[in-house]
């Protein structure tokens, strides 16, 4: 009897066991975006994040402030349509600053199509192009987005000697072509 009542009570645990993960599926997830160039991380400034679909089978149906049309699933990442998306945002999205590592995590999310951009630049950087990410990205909830941005050229102070050296060697070989005519006179 008591045999019977342990099987029993492990196959009970063991069928509350199993299913623990079942239940523990995520509809929710993150975005962590990075801006970075090498080792120089883009400190400062912030980024802001616009859910612009929501899932439509293997497509996207763009929301009522991006006007409500169809997005392919295999064109939703184009850079092409994530510019077009930022040039028709009119309300404020999700803003959030950028830490000391160039850092933003955006929390929360559910499933969709969502258009990053970045609405303070950070010291020393150019803007960096909008991008647009899909939540989940390959069955992963927890998605890490490096978009593009590239370092400002710190203009050069003082002018370098090329345009001096090559001014005098103007003045020179005119020079030379006048002593050449005036000697053939």
């Amino acid at each position: 009897m008591f045999r019977k009542l342990m099987c029993g009570l492990a196959a009970v645990g063991a069928v509350v066991a199993l299913g623990l993960p079942v239940m523990a599926g995520q509809t929710l997830g993150s975005i962590q975006v990075t801006l970075a160039q090498g080792e120089d991380r883009a400190a400062g400034g912030s980024v802001s994040l616009y859910q612009v679909g929501v899932p439509a089978g293997p497509d996207y149906s763009l929301t009522e402030a991006f006007g409500s049309g169809i997005i392919k699933g295999e064109d939703a990442l184009s850079s092409i349509l994530a510019r077009w998306l930022a040039d028709s945002v009119e309300e404020a999205g999700l803003e959030k600053p950028l830490d000391g590592e160039g850092s933003a995590e955006f929390s929360g999310l559910p499933e969709g199509l969502y258009l990053l951009v970045q609405t303070q630049p950070s010291v020393g950087f150019y803007p960096m192009e909008p991008i647009l990410v899909t939540l989940p990205y390959e069955y992963q909830w927890h998605v890490q987005a490096f978009p593009k941005c590239e370092i400002m050229d710190i203009p050069a102070t003082g002018q370098p000697m090329e345009p001096f050296l090559g001014a005098a060697g103007m003045v020179l070989s005119g020079s030379g072509l006048l002593l050449c005519r005036r000697r053939r006179k």
